[in-house]
């Protein structure tokens, strides 16, 4: 994700309240509950995608989101840490927060798949891992978000290779410009590779 938005006036509160790192947590997972299930209009096809990839594996998607067990499948963290309004967010916020991305990363030695959302995320994300394209007899015109959309790349970090796929932000704005499905056709491409990748390994 590119950066956490301004916390509501509720949310504000109960943080202010919550005495010990674990009861902060908590609201913090509370809110990106109810984040997931306000932009249904993207989680539900995206859980509902991945979990036929067999990335994911739940009975029931409202009880998979409500239970919270999406967190042990999913680590969400943003390219800036600070709250801010993303108009506000400009290019050294990045760079002041890669130390912070790069510790995340070696922290989480078990990623499988990283999945960068918005133009911003994924130009920082070039800069500073150099990603590259994994279909080698394909070519892009350009790296840029609305071309990258979907493909399979890979980056090399402390002699880890770990893919990510660039996204297009979710919002319902640019989803209502999109040709129909064609945000989860393009997404089912890059899954499908890496998945072919997975086979290949084995």
């Amino acid at each position: 994700m590119q950066n956490p938005a301004f916390p509501s006036k509720k949310e504000k509160s109960e943080l202010q309240k919550a005495i010990t790192y674990e009861e902060q947590i908590q609201v913090h997972v509370k809110y990106l509950r109810k984040w997931i299930v306000k932009s249904g209009h993207f989680f539900i096809p995206f859980f509902s995608l991945l979990k036929q990839k067999g990335l994911v594996s739940y009975d029931e998607l409202e009880n998979y989101i409500h239970s919270g067990k999406y967190l042990s499948d999913f680590y969400f963290f943003d390219a800036v840490k600070c709250r801010s309004a993303t108009k506000d967010i400009k290019a050294e916020h990045f760079n002041n927060c890669s130390r912070f991305v790069e510790r995340e990363l070696e922290l989480l030695s078990n990623i499988e798949i990283i999945f960068s959302f918005s133009s911003r995320t994924w130009e920082h994300f070039k800069e500073k891992f150099n990603p590259k394209l994994v279909k080698k007899d394909f070519h892009l015109n350009n790296t840029k978000v609305s071309s990258a959309h979907g493909h399979l790349f890979s980056i090399l970090y402390k002699n880890r290779i770990i893919y990510v796929i660039p996204l297009v932000h979710m919002s319902e704005k640019i989803f209502n410009n999109l040709l129909r499905n064609s945000y989860f056709d393009y997404l089912e491409e890059g899954l499908d590779e890496l998945a072919s990748i997975k086979v290949n390994i084995k």
